[in-house]
């Protein structure tokens, strides 16, 4: 096979990979163990070894790519980051919970290294945004199907002594649907807005009228915040006529008497009490473990040893919780430098979004203008819950982050 077709088929195959990993369930496994998305990724490392290692020179530009790679500060602050997620293995109460969070980063970073140095020009940067808008279509359709079947749907709130199922399509989690469904909203709409093609801008719209609706349905406060707050960035950014799609869209949804029951708990602290107290108990534990943390992965190990010493925090029926705040999740895990480090990263990663975002008008930049609202919303979205615990995004964000990175001179 030709090198240079040998190169188009390991750049489709990542695309599967990368489509794979966010729409298909954790629930599929190859093996007990092993799901579909991991026994991608390993096929993926050695078929770009191969490709790598076929090419001239190969095995020397393969090291030069890694030396460039570790000339990045984001790139430096996402494997020191890493690296300490390694090192509190060692004194972690659970251990395989923090080898499995270890692990799970380290594909993010691998992938996101074979992105870099695989998808270099703009026509190949443009199938990652491809296979993830065609993979936010395929969620929100399955999404869709829930609701008109009721089928699929595990997860069920409370509202006014009713159960009211909550849409969660592949994503195995209502919220995850709906942190999913924001961060897909804006780079959507950005590309509708821009788009001259009355046809494809029409498809645009329709996908995020989708997005939206599973959005809705997915119960997800947090998603209903982080749309409102990104409407609100992108009116005062692009354009005020922006603002009505947060008046029309509200308006409507609010005519859905079991939406407007669950806006009405943004004030009920019967409801909001829960988190407050888990927010207390992750205090405790940094207040405990300030400096190295419990390790990574292991707050919910803890949790329930503090709920014995911190009673009147203890609520029934939760055992073993996550922090529901990536913040307080990482200061309680990793202590004061894995706290420094992952906001370092996280600033890195929003200056490559607005570099990208600030290229000459193409279809690249209209997206990552789109992208730099999500991701505001994504650190919005931090506060709330674990979004760097949803694999199905993480690695979305992580590989687009990473595909922001260009060579592409020419700003307007």
């Amino acid at each position: 096979m030709k090198q240079r077709t040998l190169d188009k088929v390991f750049l489709i195959f990542f695309c599967i990979y990368f489509f794979a990993s966010m729409v298909l369930p954790n629930t599929l496994k190859i093996t007990g163990k092993i799901g579909i998305s991991e026994a991608l990724f390993i096929l993926i490392v050695l078929f770009y070894f191969i490709v790598a290692f076929s090419r001239e020179n190969g095995i020397k530009n393969f090291f030069i790519s890694i030396s460039e790679f570790f000339t990045h500060k984001l790139y430096i602050s996402l494997t020191l980051l890493l690296v300490l997620m390694a090192i509190s293995i060692s004194y972690s109460l659970e251990k395989p919970l923090a080898i499995g969070e270890s692990i799970r980063f380290f594909t993010y970073i691998v992938s996101g290294f074979i992105a870099i140095n695989e998808f270099k020009e703009i026509s190949e940067k443009e199938l990652l945004i491809n296979t993830f808008i065609f993979a936010s279509l395929v969620i929100s359709l399955v999404g869709l199907g829930q609701m008109f079947t009721g089928k699929g749907m595990t997860v069920d709130i409370m509202i006014n002594g009713i159960n009211v199922p909550r849409m969660e399509s592949t994503l195995g989690n209502p919220n995850s649907l709906g942190a999913f469904a924001v961060i897909a909203f804006f780079p959507v709409l950005m590309l509708g807005i821009h788009t001259k093609n009355i046809k494809i801008r029409a498809l645009y719209f329709i996908l995020d009228f989708l997005l939206l609706v599973n959005m809705m349905m997915s119960f997800s406060r947090n998603s209903w915040l982080a749309l409102a707050f990104g409407v609100v960035i992108l009116t005062i950014s692009y354009s005020w006529k922006i603002i009505f799609i947060l008046i029309g869209g509200g308006f409507i949804s609010l005519l859905v008497p079991s939406i407007m029951d669950r806006v009405k708990q943004f004030g009920d602290m019967s409801v909001n009490s829960s988190r407050l107290n888990i927010w207390a108990i992750a205090l405790k534990i940094i207040k405990d473990n300030p400096i190295k943390g419990v390790g990574i992965g292991n707050f919910i190990a803890y949790y329930d040893i503090y709920i014995k010493n911190y009673p009147d925090y203890d609520m029934k029926f939760y055992r073993r919780f996550p922090t529901h705040n990536d913040y307080l999740k990482i200061q309680s895990e990793l202590g004061i430098l894995g706290t420094l480090t992952f906001l370092s990263s996280l600033l890195f990663s929003l200056i490559e979004i607005f570099k990208a975002s600030r290229l000459k008008r193409s279809r690249y930049s209209f997206f990552y203008k789109g992208f730099l609202v999500s991701f505001l919303c994504f650190l919005m979205l931090n506060l709330f819950d674990n979004t760097m615990g949803i694999t199905h995004l993480s690695i979305a964000l992580w590989i687009l982050i990473f595909n922001a990175r260009n060579n592409f001179k020419t700003i307007f």
